[in-house]
């Protein structure tokens, strides 16, 4: 009978398979999610999607090749940068969009002001 690894053990004897995997897996549909959710919660900010919602989301905007950072980029954005990502409160829009938005936010005062 072999010997088995726990999973700490494993990862640490392999580290350059884990890092693959990882980078493989962070360019599926389900990894890109995994990714958002996280950025939402290390920003302070609720997420409420689950993964077929969020792709759903995607999937009807025809704008999934074309989503990132930046101009010419499409990215999930929140009503008035404000509020959970529920699937009433987000569309999928242009970074130049969103930042014309939070910019008329800021003029008005209103940017950060939740509720």
């Amino acid at each position: 009978m072999g010997t088995y690894l726990s999973n700490k053990q494993y990862q640490q004897k392999n580290p350059d398979k884990i890092k693959c995997w990882q980078h493989k897996y962070n360019q599926t549909p389900k990894g890109k999610f995994a990714i958002s959710k996280r950025r939402a919660k290390q920003r302070g900010i609720e997420w409420q999607l689950t993964f077929d919602e969020w792709w759903n989301l995607w999937q009807s905007s025809g704008k999934w090749d074309q989503r990132g950072r930046g101009r010419g980029k499409y990215l999930l954005c929140r009503t008035n940068d404000c509020g959970a990502y529920t699937v009433l409160n987000v569309r999928v829009d242009t970074w130049e969009n969103n930042m014309d938005e939070r910019d008329r936010l800021r003029k008005e005062g209103r940017y950060s002001q939740c509720g």
